[in-house]
């Protein structure tokens, strides 16, 4: 079983990765948020506002977050989290 800690190091990898690859465009994210989070929160954008900060403070907010919200899977975290900065912007 994972610590706390690790699980934060491994969702931040996974979404550095993600990132870097290219894989967190919308359009490759966003079914990931309509999946998991569209059947209550039907506007991203107003979703990506929850959390104040920087990018990366904002990240490690929706990380804990959906981490007990429906989202337990690090992948799918990291997808719906690219998806709700990039409907922020």
């Amino acid at each position: 079983m994972l610590t706390r800690t690790s699980r934060y190091a491994l969702t931040a990898m996974t979404t550095l990765m993600v990132a870097a690859s290219g894989f967190a465009t919308a359009s490759v994210a966003e079914p990931a948020f309509k999946e998991h989070c569209s059947k209550c929160h039907a506007r991203a954008s107003s979703v990506a506002r929850s959390f104040d900060g920087s990018e990366e403070q904002r990240k490690k907010a929706f990380d804990r977050f959906l981490s007990t919200h429906y989202a337990e899977d690090p992948q799918v975290r990291a997808k719906i989290i690219a998806y709700l900065l990039t409907a922020a912007q």
